[in-house]
């Protein structure tokens, strides 16, 4: 793993991983999400089965309900790999990381081949939500959150967005 990836996957778990109520933070009460509203379907630590499910990974249910947070760091890795994110700009291969975590990698590849630089590929990001809201009104619960991580990943960044 590279300083790099070291740097981005705290980020990426921080915003990926659900515990029990009143445990935040706490690694033994890291939780399973079940929302019928997610496409992803089952996930822990964000790994989900509709994108690990297939070849290379035929993650079951019971394999992402088992995983660990070292499990989830390696897969997570082999994404960073998998992506090319060290040929990227710095920033920009951070962006489409998290679009790709967040939104899978086709919406990721297309905000990248449309955008240049980090800022405008965040912004469009959060009108892309926007659009998928507006086309799957079951997901409205999730704007804000979506949003919030993209402002968070700005600041994290240190960019100011147009929102």
């Amino acid at each position: 793993m590279t300083p790099r990836f070291n740097a981005f996957i705290p980020f990426i778990l921080n915003h990926e991983t659900a515990y029990k109520k009143g445990h935040w933070g706490d690694d033994r009460y890291v939780v399973t999400e079940r929302d019928p509203n997610d496409p992803g379907s089952t996930t822990r630590y964000g790994i989900d089965l509709g994108e690990h499910r297939e070849s290379p990974w035929n993650m079951t249910d019971a394999m992402i309900d088992q995983l660990s947070k070292s499990q989830a760091v390696s897969i997570y890795w082999r994404h960073w790999q998998i992506d090319g994110i060290e040929n990227m700009p710095k920033q920009v291969g951070e962006c489409y990381f998290n679009c790709a975590t967040m939104s899978g990698r086709s919406q990721a590849n297309l905000i990248w081949h449309r955008t240049v630089g980090a800022k405008q590929f965040m912004e469009d990001e959060i009108n892309v939500f926007k659009k998928i809201v507006e086309k799957r009104p079951a997901s409205k619960i999730y704007l804000d959150g979506w949003t919030n991580r993209i402002v968070d990943e700005a600041r994290f960044f240190g960019i100011n967005l147009n929102t």
